[in-house]
C-alpha cells in the first residue's frame, strides 16, 4: 500500500470526510510530495479512530500555537514530544511533519473542524483534546488572552460546558481559587456539595474512560485526575474538612 493510505489521514474512517479530510490531504502532498511508490513504515498499522483522532489533533494544535500570531519554539516542541510519547519516535516524525504543513495553511475553518470532531467523538474525548490544547498554551509558561479565546471557541462548538471549560482552565493555576474552580463550585458551597463536586467529576475525568485512545492521553487524564483531587485536598485542608 502507498503512502497516502497508510499515514495519517489515509483514507480510513470520518477523518477523511468533510475539512479535516481536505486539511490533512493538502499537508500528506506537500509534506511527501507524490511518490506513491514509496511505502509508509505504518503499513501493518490497523485502522482505528486512534488515525482520525490523531489528524483532528494536529489541526487543532496548529489552530492554538498559531492563535496570537507568533510560533514559539516550546509549542512546537510541546507537540512533537506529545508526538513521540505517544506514537514513538519513527511515526511522529511523519506525524510532525504533516503538522508543519498543517501550520502552513491559514484558510482553516475552525467550526466546521470542530464539528466534525465532536460528531465523532465521545465528551471524554472531546475534554481530553482541550485539555491538551491548554498543555500547548502554557508550553512558553503564558496563556494570553488570544490562545484562551481560541480553546473556549473550540470548547463551544465541541459542546463542553462553560463549567468544564472554566475547570479545565483552572487547572494550569496554583491557587485556592482555582480550586473551587476546578471543582465548578462557589467558595459558599457547603462540606457536602464539596464532596458531592468532587465525586461527580472525579467519575467523569478517571483515566479508565481514554484508556482506548493509548499511553500518552492516559497520562494526561491522570495528571487531570490528580488535578481534581489536588483541589479536593486543598478545599478540604482549608475548611477542615
Amino acid at each position: 500500500m502507498g503512502l497516502f493510505t497508510n499515514i495519517i489521514g489515509g483514507a480510513i474512517g470520518w477523518s477523511m470526510a468533510g475539512p479535516i479530510g481536505g486539511i490533512i490531504g493538502f499537508a500528506i502532498a506537500a509534506a511527501f510530495g507524490d511518490d506513491k511508490k514509496r511505502t509508509s513504515p505504518f503499513h501493518n498499522r490497523p485502522n482505528s479512530n486512534v488515525d482520525d483522532f490523531e489528524s483532528s489533533l494536529l489541526i487543532l494544535a496548529a489552530y492554538i500555537v498559531k492563535a496570537d500570531n507568533k510560533v514559539y519554539r516550546s509549542e512546537m516542541n510541546f507537540v512533537k514530544d506529545f508526538l513521540v510519547n505517544l506514537y514513538g519516535k519513527q511515526r511522529a516524525d511523519i506525524s510532525y511533519k504533516i503538522f508543519e504543513q498543517v501550520m502552513k495553511k491559514n484558510d482553516v475553518n475552525i467550526r466546521q473542524v470542530s464539528m466534525q470532531i465532536s460528531q465523532f467523538t465521545d465528551h471524554a474525548t472531546r475534554l481530553q483534546l482541550v485539555h491538551f490544547l491548554f498543555g500547548i498554551a502554557m508550553a512558553d509558561g503564558n496563556v494570553c488572552k488570544e490562545e484562551l479565546d481560541a480553546i473556549k471557541l473550540i470548547a463551544g462548538y465541541f459542546r463542553i460546558s462553560s463549567k468544564d471549560y472554566e475547570s479545565m482552565k483552572a487547572m494550569f493555576y496554583s491557587d485556592t481559587k482555582s480550586a473551587y474552580t476546578i471543582l465548578e463550585i462557589s467558595k459558599s458551597a457547603t462540606d457536602a456539595e464539596v464532596k458531592k463536586a468532587y465525586r461527580t467529576l472525579a467519575r467523569k475525568h478517571h483515566p479508565d474512560k481514554v484508556q482506548h485512545m493509548g499511553e500518552e492521553y492516559a497520562k494526561a487524564a491522570k495528571e487531570k485526575f490528580q488535578a481534581i483531587q489536588n483541589a479536593f485536598d486543598v478545599i478540604s485542608k482549608e475548611r477542615g474538612m
